[in-house]
């Protein structure tokens, strides 16, 4: 993520015992040295912002938490009384590794994460990423995953970690993208099954002359990107949007299988999605609220 970006810094997550402690001790013994705003786990450093020429990562963050009202670009989904934690897996390369994915996952349910966004995946099964998956959950924190750009089924065989694992896991969902246009239709590059991809979220938009979802990048600058990618922190905006707001009026703090049964429930459904997303389901932000 990009730490210094005029959305963003004002939302991130901050680790209170590196921030104020020693630089180079390890102050809450959590295993990372100076972890302020999170952790880089490919080039394992404390230092997660972007080193390779995509800002992929600062995308997704905006889209979910951008700050707002502070006369500045864009808003994310939940943009108000929400933190980001900043884990970076790619390091200098275009690639992860699933142990690098796996330690993040890890590293945010250790250290107070509610919700888990998963940006990211390949096309193959790999079980430490559903251990760690698992260990998240157990530890009480919500996981949204998207579901891949191929324009494929996804079935047993033709499998998308980590996203397919969702269907099987209580407290994770997998999400696909829809056109912000209308949120009634399939974006043509994400991939898509009626039991695999739990919801669909705005993606992609086939308005005129769209280039897509605009949200924060590098610098101080916003960019148009589409993907499954942008799909998931929208609807991970909005399970943390859920989570907070219960929390904040009821003091009743929802498991990950309550918020998952709770956003299912709270989902509007169209017939156009019947065959590419589970019981048609689509992401509707004033039924959630209502």
């Amino acid at each position: 993520v990009n730490l210094d970006h005029p959305d963003l810094k004002n939302v991130l997550w901050e680790n209170l015992a590196e921030k104020n402690g020693i630089p180079g001790v390890d102050d809450d013994d959590n295993g990372y040295i100076d972890d302020i705003n999170g952790y880089d786990f490919s080039e394992d450093t404390a230092d997660p912002s972007h080193k390779y020429d995509s800002y992929h990562g600062s995308h997704v963050a905006g889209l979910a938490a951008a700050h707002t009202n502070n006369q500045a670009g864009v808003a994310g989904v939940m943009s108000s009384k929400v933190k980001v934690m900043a884990l970076n897996t790619f390091g200098t390369t275009a690639g992860a590794s699933t142990s690098d994915i796996s330690n993040a996952i890890r590293y945010a349910a250790d250290n107070g994460a509610n919700v888990i966004n998963l940006s990211l995946g390949v096309k193959a099964r790999a079980s430490n990423l559903y251990s760690a998956l698992n260990y998240a959950i157990n530890k009480g924190v919500f996981i949204v995953s998207a579901a891949g750009n191929d324009g494929s089924q996804l079935n047993s065989t033709s499998f998308f970690s980590p996203g397919s694992y969702g269907m099987s896991l209580d407290g994770m969902m997998n999400v696909g993208a829809s056109d912000a246009a209308t949120n009634h239709i399939i974006c043509s590059f994400s991939n898509y099954s009626s039991s695999y991809v739990e919801i669909a979220a705005p993606g992609c938009d086939n308005s005129a002359n769209s280039k897509g979802l605009l949200s924060t990048v590098d610098g101080v600058s916003y960019s148009w990107l589409r993907g499954t990618s942008m799909a998931s922190p929208v609807f991970a905006g909005a399970a943390a949007l859920a989570f907070g707001v219960i929390k904040a009026n009821t003091g009743y703090t929802m498991s990950p299988q309550e918020l998952e049964s709770f956003l299912k429930n709270a989902s509007g459904e169209s017939s156009n999605l019947t065959n590419k997303v589970q019981n048609g389901r689509t992401l509707d932000l004033l039924e959630i609220l209502s």
